[in-house]
């Protein structure tokens, strides 16, 4: 074919009561659209569509037009009710993701360094790294006479000194995070310590993208999360180079839907998190997704292969755009007078409570 229009790529589906019924394609037929939609391909030849993104009151159609991931182009349409007004084909650069850590890094300087027979270097004197001698050590003592401590791992280079390797450092409440190469090391290496448990763990996924729990529960990622507690759980989804696109919470505060996307492959992990349960579920993964006002979540799943068929999965949830109210009898009582969202804390922390 040598010219492609947007029904070669575009498929329109209304929800009816039943399931979902085609629709034409009237919503996007504007006359401007479908020509720049034929240039595209015209002009690029590696041309592909790489997903919708919704930011405030636009909706994006993204292609990739070139090898790298971030050659892109985007088509912009301005939501009003139930119709698309088609705005122009120069928008890419509005798309813009979140801060992929909800804190800073902090680099390490050399007043923090402590000298000594096996010197280190001082976390706000509540932690004390040092990557000499052979390996990348953790001590939660201020103790330069001794090279143990609670956590060791090898490096590649043992004759370095405290000054050749990056430090970076994040307090999070009661955990503090590192991020360290190591002398001629290619890669950062990533600790989580839990200064309650004086515990450490090397979680390289924060790497990528690192979001803070609700109420300092602990943090997410895109393989798992880390909780204040110690307790940490981890998904081995293979994918990597993930980015955090957005959050979604529940009416009642209750529940929170953390959403992360790879831009290579175009795949979606959506984590649910309870907040109350301090649990995170089993990672649905899926190369787009749909919440409907009700709550209910469409995910899609492509194939490798182009296909007139895609399965979908239906799931009911919390993630309603408004809460549903309580019966009329319980409009009176104490705890419809407090509120879902301050319930939602104190029995978050009841739990907590009773995990002492």
């Amino acid at each position: 074919k040598t010219e492609r229009t947007p029904s070669d790529v575009f498929a329109i589906y209304a929800r009816g009561e039943g399931g979902f019924a085609p629709d034409d394609l009237a919503l996007i037929s504007d006359e401007r659209f479908v020509r720049d939609f034929a240039e595209i391909y015209r002009y690029y030849k590696d041309a592909v569509f790489a997903k919708f993104a919704l930011r405030g009151p636009y909706l994006y159609m993204v292609f990739r037009v070139g090898r790298d991931i971030t050659d892109v182009k985007a088509f912009k349409w301005a939501v009003q009710g139930d119709e698309l007004v088609y705005v122009d084909n120069r928008s890419e650069h509005e798309i813009r993701y979140p801060p992929q850590h909800d804190f800073e890094w902090r680099r390490t300087t050399r007043d923090m360094h402590r000298s000594g027979r096996h010197p280190h270097i001082s976390i706000e004197d509540r932690l004390f790294v040092e990557t000499v001698g052979g390996d990348l050590t953790i001590k939660v003592e201020n103790n330069t006479e001794s090279g143990e401590g609670i956590y060791a791992e090898p490096v590649d280079h043992a004759d370095q000194t405290l000054d050749d390797a990056e430090i970076y450092y994040a307090v999070v409440g009661s955990l503090i995070l590192l991020k360290i190469k190591p002398y001629q090391e290619s890669t950062f290496r990533y600790i989580v310590y839990n200064e309650k448990l004086e515990a450490a763990r090397r979680l390289d996924a924060i790497g990528d993208a690192c979001i803070l729990l609700p109420d300092d529960q602990g943090l997410i990622f895109a393989d798992g999360c880390y909780l204040a507690s110690g307790e940490c759980k981890v998904f081995q989804s293979g994918l990597r180079n993930m980015l955090f696109e957005q959050r979604i919470a529940s009416p009642n505060g209750e529940d929170v839907l953390f959403v992360f996307y790879q831009r290579a492959g175009g795949v979606y992990v959506l984590l649910r998190y309870n907040v109350i349960e301090q649990r995170i579920e089993t990672p649905t993964i899926c190369h787009g997704f749909l919440l409907f006002r009700d709550g209910r979540l469409v995910c899609f799943r492509g194939q490798d292969e182009p296909s007139k068929h895609h399965a979908i999965q239906i799931w009911r949830t919390p993630f309603t755009a408004e809460e549903i109210p309580p019966p009329p009898r319980h409009a009176d009582s104490l705890l419809f007078k407090i509120g879902n969202r301050d319930l939602v804390r104190g029995m978050a922390e009841c739990r907590d409570v009773l995990r002492m």
